[in-house]
């Protein structure tokens, strides 16, 4: 299962770095209410600006078929089985109408020949940290590559803009079940942190690589710690916000959420 935390731009192709088929990915429950995590309450949505994608430029969609629209593309690096999708909505307080109302999921291997799943409604979002998303969308275990999202229509006719909070789509094939993956004992901490994170590997990982990437999985470090079960990663220079950081050996490929904050 893959949580895919967007941010604002005119339209975005995000690629997932791969392999990603064995991917736990923890949203931190926080004690307090902190603006900086997308998810502070198990399965809800956080109602601040930065925690979402929004496009105020249409823009030409990899699809043909579409036209010039507010779309969103992911790449998740090889042919995937995709089980289901669920989509929190544009949920940032007093700006609900921006949301989609109706969607179209096209998805290809190539980029070249699409398959399409839609129009599909969506609810409006809360505006609120309450607000949970609908049931996941059926997808009938498609096998694609890329996925594209493009929004036809959103709950306030009279913007310009158009956005959607998160995504999450849950992968078949999956080789190793999140309980599997805890056993491993991978432990990253403090979190949140302000200038480092220590990550705690078990002996048995090798040829360990270390990647931490932002909300929309775009790569910003790469660590190797050469077979050390015990490291220390600065994080001063990055800003505040979520992050993931992913823990790939030669058998395992876990992803774990933490929390950069200021002083």
């Amino acid at each position: 299962m893959i949580h895919l935390m967007t941010h604002y731009n005119s339209y975005s192709e995000i690629k997932i770095m791969k392999p990603i088929q064995i991917v736990l990915s923890l949203f931190l429950a926080l004690a307090f209410q902190s603006p900086l995590a997308g998810q502070c309450i198990e399965e809800s949505h956080s109602p601040f600006k930065d925690q979402g994608w929004r496009s105020c430029t249409e823009a030409s969609s990899p699809n043909s078929e579409r036209g010039k629209n507010h779309w969103i593309m992911y790449d998740l690096g090889e042919i995937q089985e995709i089980v289901d999708l669920r989509i929190w909505n544009h949920n940032e307080w007093g700006e609900t109408g921006m949301g989609a109302k109706s969607i179209m999921l096209d998805y290809s291997d190539d980029k070249e020949e699409w398959n399409s799943i839609g129009p599909i409604d969506v609810e409006e979002a809360t505006g609120s940290w309450k607000y949970v998303a609908p049931p996941a969308i059926d997808l009938d275990n498609v096998n694609a590559q890329y996925v594209l999202i493009t929004i036809l229509d959103t709950w306030d006719s009279n913007t310009d803009c158009a956005g959607i909070s998160e995504i999450k789509m849950n992968l078949g094939n999956v080789t190793s079940t999140d309980d599997e993956l805890a056993e491993l004992d991978i432990k990253v901490f403090p979190n949140p942190a302000i200038d480092h994170i220590n990550v705690q590997l078990p002996n048995e990982m090798d040829e360990q690589l270390l990647t931490i990437t932002n909300s929309i999985g775009q790569t910003l470090s790469e660590i190797r710690p050469n077979g050390r079960s015990n490291y220390k990663i600065g994080i001063a220079d990055l800003k505040d916000g979520l992050y993931n950081l992913n823990i790939k050996s030669r058998t395992t490929n876990v992803t774990k959420s933490f929390v950069k904050m200021s002083n």
